[in-house]
């Protein structure tokens, strides 16, 4: 069954002491969204607003919390200079870090930061994908329940494996348009139509890719929603990988392909 986790909010602080400082061991030092949403370099993914991070430390944590603050840290290091405000870090506590999503045993965790939001997205080898959502106020379809019986009909990655991942390895990232679908019945059903359209538009530009569809039930479709509005929804159960979806600024949709290990 489909279930939304609710979580809390910040309140609006100056930028740089947005977080509190906390004096218990489990204090750590992270960025902030304001500070690096124009500090840092191009991405290497088709997203603009995803970054891939190469990380050696990927097994080294057994909390994903833990992780997700050395990946934040090393997107950092990656993508921004030195002397860039996005590696002058503020004070947070791991309870500000949720890692509630699990996809075949790896967390998607998001912080909640001033104006936008961290979503780290590990794939199955030794990177992450983390994406920069910007706060928005476009209102999106809900979920309901009644809808979990329902078959969602999305591409078989399995016949359009390397024109998904287009170079990229492991994974890939693509900025989704969803503004047309604003008004479909059910979040889930804006998911399955804008991927659809990705990989059509794919499978248009390349021989090797072949667009196949297959139906999964809306059930199927894990989402959490955070208190500032943004959306994530996994769908893990396709043969050659799976699918994130992050929600955007202007009714975008931050879609990732991360291939099974």
């Amino acid at each position: 069954m489909y279930n939304v986790f609710i979580r809390r909010a910040f309140l609006p602080v100056v930028v740089g002491v947005f977080f509190q400082a906390n004096a218990v061991a489990n204090t750590v030092d992270v960025p902030v969204f304001s500070q690096c949403n124009t500090e840092l370099a191009q991405s290497n993914t088709r997203d603009t607003q995803v970054y891939n991070v190469f990380s050696d430390f990927y097994y080294e944590y057994n909390d994903p919390k833990e992780y997700a603050v050395a990946a934040l840290k090393e997107l950092t290091h990656q993508f921004a200079e030195t002397d860039s405000i996005c590696q002058q870090y503020t004070q947070a506590s791991l309870d500000d870090i949720q890692c509630e999503t699990q996809i075949g045993g790896t967390n998607i965790c998001t912080l909640e930061s001033d104006t936008g939001d961290f979503v780290i997205v590990k794939d199955y080898v030794d990177a992450s994908n983390i994406v920069l959502s910007k706060h928005d106020n476009a209102v999106w379809p809900s979920i309901h329940n009644s809808h979990d019986s329902e078959v969602l009909y999305v591409p078989n990655p399995g016949h359009c494996y390397d024109g998904l991942l287009q170079g990229g390895m492991d994974s890939q990232a693509y900025l989704v348009d969803a503004s047309s679908y604003r008004y479909f019945g059910d979040f889930r059903y804006v998911l399955a139509r804008t991927t659809r359209d990705t990989v059509k538009e794919i499978a248009n530009r390349n021989d090797y890719c072949y667009y196949r569809t297959t139906d999964e039930p809306a059930s199927s479709m894990q989402c959490s929603m955070l208190t500032s509005g943004t959306q994530y929804c996994s769908l893990p159960n396709t043969n050659a990988g799976y699918f994130v979806f992050v929600t955007g600024a202007d009714h975008s949709v931050h879609m990732i392909f991360n291939r099974w290990d």
